[in-house]
């Protein structure tokens, strides 16, 4: 016998629970609701668990490289407090990768600095209060002369350095990328201030500013 196709006529009034039977009329196969009363199928949400068989994944370090190693929150004070830029070997408005610059109000007892300058103030959604401003890198900078004021050569820029810019010692390596992922506690919330990446979405391994930091409990390596 040859397969045929049978088809049944309204497929759109067929609903969950509802039983087709095959009768045939003149010879031919047809399909058709049964007749009685449909059941009824009460469905609800429920909660499903699962064993964390494997443990929370590490982030790829060359995706979170340039956050970790050239992002600061900073207050004004630490801003004030810092080293900065007073000039170089020639007058201009900016300087770039190779050249010598002057800086002074520093211990400059580091041999590599960071060049930052100052961004965006970021503040609370809820209270308005002043959280700390964004640190924006510039480039990278080698201690030449420890003298008043002290000379560096520019090794890497990001942007053009100015007059003003502030140092920072760059920090290691090994501190920065030693932390451990770990749950935090679900009771404490925060919200999201701003996004590194300057958009207004953010998505898969894009970093933002929260408005939560020490003084709420918040460590190195928390899972959020």
């Amino acid at each position: 016998a040859i397969p045929q196709r049978v088809y049944i006529s309204n497929p759109h009034l067929i609903y969950p629970g509802d039983v087709i039977e095959l009768y045939y009329e003149a010879g031919q196969p047809r399909l058709r609701l049964a007749s009685g009363e449909r059941p009824i199928v009460k469905v609800s949400p429920q909660i499903r668990v699962e064993s964390l068989a494997q443990p929370i994944p590490t982030l790829p370090r060359d995706t979170i490289a340039p956050y970790l190693e050239e992002s600061r929150v900073m207050s004004k004070s630490e801003w004030i407090g810092s080293a900065y830029i007073v000039g170089g070997v020639d007058p201009r408005v900016q300087y770039g990768p190779g050249e010598r610059i002057f800086a002074r109000g520093g211990e400059f007892d580091s041999q590599f600095y960071q060049v930052f300058r100052l961004g965006e103030e970021y503040r609370d959604p809820v209270t308005k209060e002043s959280l700390g401003f964004n640190a924006v890198f510039m480039g990278d900078a080698v201690l030449e002369d420890d003298n008043d004021p002290a000379t560096l050569r520019l090794t890497v820029v990001d942007r053009g350095v100015q007059i003003g810019d502030r140092l920072f010692p760059e920090e290691e390596e090994e501190i920065i990328y030693q932390f451990l992922p770990h749950p935090f506690d679900d009771e404490i919330s925060g919200r999201i201030v701003a996004s590194l990446s300057g958009g207004f979405l953010v998505g898969r391994f894009q970093t933002v500013v929260i408005n939560l930091g020490d003084l709420d409990g918040v460590e190195i390596g928390h899972v959020m």
